[in-house]
């Protein structure tokens, strides 16, 4: 056998495991359970890719709505299991079974079993990257031309928004491969598989589902939501860093002088860094202004380049990382509709997108009553 994934996993019942993926020459897959009271005996002698001869496994039924295949059993590592790493090459790396979308819509694939599914990114939906609980949110479309929305989380969700805004620019069809997903019923408010969201114009993607208030009403807000405002920026804040070092698999702060040690966030194991853009912009709205914190993705939309090209860029002119890049300077004097979200106890507005369009723009100004803003 061959181990195909492998992963941790903490019990509702508080006791730990190791789950894996067990496949044969055939491809024919079952899931197995290592227990943490045997995690000194069997942890050091297992990894994913590795083949195997295993004996006196327990196999049981398994009633969960995990199952990484059609099979009905299980099984288990017990105290008298024998393992020994073998060679064995007509055991492929791994064999995927790909479910179509329809069969997913129509109730063909079953809710408590794991499939493999592959389509083309048709619309970004929702990139929530800035806090926990991390998420993207995105419809596919297969080669049959049907359509169902796919969430990540957590530590997928750094590999998605890196390949997302990796192709922002080249615009070339994004291809997903998503192995052992869960299927879940879609809920009522959702609307993720309706006709009346995928026709919905731009406009309304940008405006929909946020309140639209003035800089004066950001200071009384009362609970964390969705905004949108409009204003011109009046200043880039130079008292605190453009760019900061971040874990790769989330977006949390880390000091590069403690690689080697744990994401106080994630959790994971920190090997390198990726540097990210931080910035705090003051934007002016008819005499009143208010800051706004602009992350990395909305940033490199914005300057067409990573924070790390910024870096690279400063290092070949002999400047240092902490030197604002030149790209800055082009954000003076926009007039912007902003889609922010307000975090009460950190009095903090993070932009999540804005839009230059004149006709966002005007529409925005026509709801707060606000005098004409000079473009």
């Amino acid at each position: 056998l061959r181990i195909t994934d492998m992963w941790r996993l903490n019990k509702h019942n508080g006791r730990q495991s190791i789950e894996m993926v067990l496949m044969d020459h055939t491809g024919t897959k079952i899931g197995a359970t290592l227990w943490q009271e045997l995690f000194t005996e069997f942890e050091p002698k297992l990894h994913c890719g590795g083949a195997y001869v295993i004996q006196n496994m327990k196999v049981v039924d398994t009633h969960s709505d995990y199952k990484v295949s059609a099979i009905k059993y299980l099984v288990y590592f017990v105290k008298t299991t024998s393992v020994k790493e073998v060679d064995r090459h007509e055991i492929p790396p791994n064999v995927h079974v790909i479910t179509s979308f329809a069969d997913i819509i129509s109730g063909v694939a079953k809710l408590d079993t794991l499939v493999d599914i592959v389509g083309v990114i048709a619309e970004v939906i929702e990139r929530k990257t800035v806090n926990p609980a991390y998420r993207v949110t995105v419809k596919l479309r297969d080669n049959s031309h049907v359509e169902i929305i796919m969430t990540v989380w957590e530590e997928y969700v750094l590999q998605l928004n890196d390949a997302i805004e990796k192709n922002h620019f080249g615009q070339k069809p994004l291809v997903v491969m998503l192995t052992l997903a869960k299927i879940k019923e879609p809920k009522d408010d959702e609307g993720g598989v309706s006709q009346s969201q995928s026709t919905q114009n731009c406009q309304d993607k940008f405006l929909h589902n946020a309140q639209i208030v003035s800089f004066g009403a950001i200071k009384t807000l009362r609970q964390d939501c969705y905004y949108l405002t409009v204003g011109t920026v009046d200043e880039v804040m130079i008292d605190t860093p453009w760019s900061h070092d971040s874990c790769p698999y989330c977006t949390t702060t880390f000091d590069p002088l403690k690689i080697g040690a744990a994401c106080r966030s994630c959790q994971n194991h920190v090997t390198h860094t990726i540097p990210r853009y931080k910035l705090v912009v003051k934007m002016e709205q008819n005499g009143e202004k208010a800051n706004f914190h602009f992350w990395d993705a909305v940033c490199i939309k914005i300057f067409g380049k990573t924070a790390d090209e910024c870096r690279q860029e400063l290092i070949a002119s002999g400047d240092e990382i902490k030197v604002f890049p030149a790209c800055v300077d082009q954000l003076l004097g926009k007039t912007w509709v902003v889609r922010f979200k307000h975090r009460i106890q950190m009095q903090q507005s993070s932009v999540l997108d804005f839009s230059e369009q004149e006709h966002h723009i005007q529409s925005v100004i026509s709801t707060l009553g606000l005098q004409v803003i000079i473009i």
